[in-house]
């Protein structure tokens, strides 16, 4: 009956994808559960005794480095630790592992080892990752459709500054070919044309930044000076309808913060 219990818990624990572990910390030996060894598509050994060959062959230098950097942290508070790791399984196979232990002391209060569990998460965390891409795809649609919402008030401040330009260019060319073109007319019409150029050079950048804030992905941004380029590309656009924006805040310049900037525009 113990055997058939044996085996009955065994197919369990290998079904659910759960195995058990312990570190002895004066051995400085890790030691597995049969199912956790199934688990990584390893060999069990005798005692469960895990070889270094394993933790090279499953587990990078990086996931290695952040299992040891929580088993310190957990030594160091006298807690449970929690972590997830990538394991590198053969065929090209990867597997996402929560790893969960807790400290034993001796009766006299040294740490002893560490014992816990490990179980297959990599279903969750696909889904996570999965609703986190719908999430930002959710976002970039509709920041693409305030853009289609903007696109006619765009066609018309980029046709007026157009305008003024070709305005300009055949004032210059009948007062050069009138002989009356000096230094001073050209310069004047010259900064003329500049500042109806910088109008359309504003409106296609604030464009161009809502449309591809998303690939900046999260980093460090001062606030401030999004909220005035952002408010300073849409009230170009309100201007030929008489309507102006008078933007304050007190967020100070200079202030950083980290997040996405396409969710702040």
């Amino acid at each position: 009956l113990r055997e058939r219990a044996a085996l009955e818990n065994r197919y369990i624990l290998n079904t659910l994808k759960i195995g058990s572990w312990r570190f002895v910390i004066e051995e400085d030996a890790w030691f597995f559960s049969e199912s956790l060894f199934a688990l990584l598509q390893f060999q069990a050994t005798p005692r469960g005794l895990v070889p270094q060959k394993l933790w090279g062959e499953r587990m990078s230098h990086s996931e290695l480095k952040k299992l040891s950097q929580s088993a310190k942290e957990m030594l160091r508070r006298d807690g449970n630790c929690e972590v997830i790791v990538r394991a590198n399984l053969p065929q090209k196979q990867r597997v996402y592992i929560k790893v969960q232990g807790r400290l034993i002391r001796s009766a006299d209060g040294e740490p002893e080892e560490i014992v816990g569990i490990a179980s297959d998460v990599s279903q969750e965390v696909r889904t996570q990752r999965e609703l986190e891409n719908s999430k930002s795809l959710a976002g970039h649609q509709a920041r693409l459709a305030s853009i289609g919402e903007l696109a006619a008030g765009v066609g018309h401040e980029i046709n007026n500054p157009l305008t003024i330009i070709r305005g300009f260019l055949d004032i210059t060319k009948n007062a050069l070919m009138s002989g009356q073109l000096n230094e001073e007319t050209v310069l004047d019409l010259i900064d003329k044309m500049d500042e109806s150029a910088a109008r359309i050079g504003k409106i296609v950048g604030g464009l161009r930044s809502l449309s591809h804030a998303d690939q900046i992905g999260e980093a460090s941004f001062e606030p401030e000076s999004i909220l005035r380029s952002t408010v300073g590309f849409v009230e170009e656009i309100y201007l030929r309808d008489g309507i102006e924006i008078d933007m304050e805040t007190k967020v100070p310049v200079g202030l950083r913060m980290k997040g996405y900037e396409g969710k702040l525009q």
